[in-house]
């Protein structure tokens, strides 16, 4: 189509040849609307590639779910506070052997129990978990060398679902870490942790899990410490340390300069697309605070 000087356009999109002072009403521009992607239905859109490890997400019971290898699977529900895709994580070691909790060894200690019991399916993920007693009433974290509190003893507020307590601490020497999972408030026993081999100074983010169980127990476990200020999703580990490589998120842009990724929480992240692939920077919050919604394109 050939268009000329004094030509009149009416809705029309810019196509063929333009002449100087041609007239146009309505939308001229050549440029397409490219669909947005919903990063809450259940298949993952065409466009976006995910590539990640086995790692763990919150069900739509609230409960924790292994996901398969380069499974990138929508979380919870809306009656939950969330539903959408957790944010692609970076590499993680969780520094603390035996994150379950269920056996006494030389990373799990007690004080005052005469015997550790366990729930071998009444974990978050249907797994083992230790059972302390109810007078251990209070968490805390500390230093063996100088023997200071990073983070002082803090009153549980038990709930019939799981809440992950999360910290973050800065040493200052290298020593053994001790994360008390539970300690009575007054006489200090009976008391229950976790320790690790000595950990150079530096700062720390500490997490586990815990809710109510019976009368006279409360489930606790899952413990993480890792290095650093930020709390990953959940590395189970036995005896010994135990890593997670990264996670990417690379999405097809082809034709939009800019995407726009929308949270749950209400954020949002623009960044700039000039080529035909973009890959989203991994986490900078804790997981569980941001799940990806929506990625609309410009």
């Amino acid at each position: 189509m050939i268009i000329t000087s004094g030509a009149s356009i009416i809705g029309a999109t810019k196509s063929g040849i333009w002449t100087p002072g041609t007239t146009v009403i309505g939308n001229a521009s050549s440029k397409p609307t490219i669909r947005p992607i919903d990063l809450t239905a259940p298949a993952l859109d065409s466009r976006i590639t995910y590539t990640g490890p086995a790692h763990f997400v919150l069900d739509d019971t609230g409960n924790l779910d292994l996901c398969d290898t380069n499974e990138w699977r929508v979380e919870g529900t809306m009656s939950l506070g969330i539903l959408g895709r957790h944010e692609p994580e970076p590499a993680a070691t969780n520094l603390q052997p035996q994150s379950r909790a269920t056996v006494l060894d030389d990373y799990i200690k007690t004080s005052g129990i005469d015997s550790l019991q366990v729930s071998q399916d009444g974990g978050p993920d249907g797994g083992a978990i230790a059972l302390a007693p109810l007078e251990c009433d209070v968490y805390a974290f500390s230093q063996d060398i100088g023997g200071a509190y990073l983070y002082p003893p803090t009153a549980y507020n038990l709930t019939p679902g799981w809440q992950r307590i999360v910290f973050t601490v800065t040493s200052t020497a290298r020593s053994a870490l001790r994360l008390w999972l539970g300690r009575n408030s007054v006489t200090g026993t009976p008391a229950f942790w976790g320790t690790q081999g000595y950990l150079n100074a530096g700062t720390y983010t500490a997490s586990f899990y815990v809710r109510s169980n019976d009368d006279s127990t409360f489930r606790v476990g899952f413990a993480q410490i890792e290095a650093g200020e930020l709390a990953t999703s959940p590395i189970v580990t036995t005896d010994a340390q135990a890593s997670r490589t990264a996670a990417s998120v690379v999405v097809d842009t082809t034709g939009a300069s800019s995407m726009t990724v929308h949270y749950k929480n209400g954020e949002s992240d623009t960044y700039a697309t000039p080529d035909d692939s973009f890959t989203i920077p991994p986490a900078q919050r804790n997981w569980g605070v941001r799940y990806m919604r929506r990625i609309e394109f410009r």
